[in-house]
């Protein structure tokens, strides 16, 4: 049976792209310690169902309200125990995850698409209902943050010293140096230390012992215009708005410091010196 709303390209998408993406941007904001671990997670377990699903969905490999058994030889065909087991996994998968759904119209979504009945909304209305979710969970778990966020910013800015640029970047100038400064492209090299407000260090070239080379078109924005405005021998203090830092999703992976989403940051930068492009390397 021909589903009236889900045609054939839109479920080849619509169960990876969705679900994982938005899976993953809860992972974000919930657990945001855990997200290399996700990344494994969805290799070993989740991929395989999601694409297992897929696969049936899209080639009507399951069981019709009728009856009708998909006879196709490309098609992967489950016997019922081979069907419960995977609805098990799926099912305990997602109870893994930090989210809650309401389990009644969520299998009976799950079956209208695997059997090819008509469903309720559209593949854009559905995709508005999840991002819709997702918002309103957001709009509710960060409002303090962002509230705090801007609560410093506002009063950081009326202290003395403190500059304030067109984009909402500000910084100190601790001490002025007498080198040129590094323009969008330059490779340059700095030490740092990166805290959040609460003072904690989350990274540290001078706990490393060594400065850092990084090219100033591959860090965050507030980094690329903060730096731009430094002669080489400067010391600057940056304060870094989440918009120009990490953002809405934050940064984690394993061997760095999990930045949490709406975080401002604040990095003491030595500038040391602009390399030459030719002999540096990474």
């Amino acid at each position: 049976m021909k589903n009236d709303h889900l045609s054939s390209g839109a479920l080849r998408t619509l169960p990876c792209i969705s679900l994982y993406g938005m899976l993953n941007r809860i992972i974000r904001a919930v657990y945001p310690e855990i997200l290399f671990y996700w990344n494994i997670f969805m290799k070993r377990t989740l991929f395989f169902v999601l694409t297992v699903l897929v696969l049936i969905s899209c080639n009507g490999g399951g069981k019709t309200d009728s009856g009708d058994t998909a006879v196709d030889a490309d098609v992967f065909v489950l016997d019922k125990d081979a069907s419960y087991a995977l609805g098990m996994q799926f099912g305990a998968d997602v109870g893994n995850m930090a989210v809650k759904v309401d389990n009644t119209p969520f299998i009976q979504g799950a079956k209208d698409v695997l059997v090819g009945k008509k469903t309720k909304m559209t593949v854009e209305e559905a995709a508005a209902k999840i991002q819709a979710a997702y918002t309103a969970f957001t709009d509710k778990k960060f409002a303090p943050f962002r509230q705090a966020e801007t609560d410093f910013l506002a009063e950081n800015a009326r202290k003395s010293g403190v500059h304030v640029t067109p984009s909402g970047l500000q910084y100190e100038v601790i001490s002025e140096g007498t080198g040129p400064k590094p323009q969008s492209t330059d490779i340059v090299k700095a030490h740092y230390k990166g805290t959040f407000l609460s003072g904690d260090i989350f990274d540290s070239s001078y706990d490393r012992g060594y400065p850092a080379d990084f090219s100033l078109g591959m860090v965050i924005p507030g980094w690329t215009e903060g730096i731009q405005l430094m002669s080489v021998g400067s010391n600057y203090r940056f304060y870094i708005p989440s918009k120009l830092g990490y953002g809405e999703e934050g940064y984690g992976e394993e061997g760095y410091e999990v930045i949490p989403p709406f975080s401002t940051l604040i990095f003491d930068v030595e500038l040391i010196s602009i390399n030459d492009k030719s002999t540096t390397s990474f």
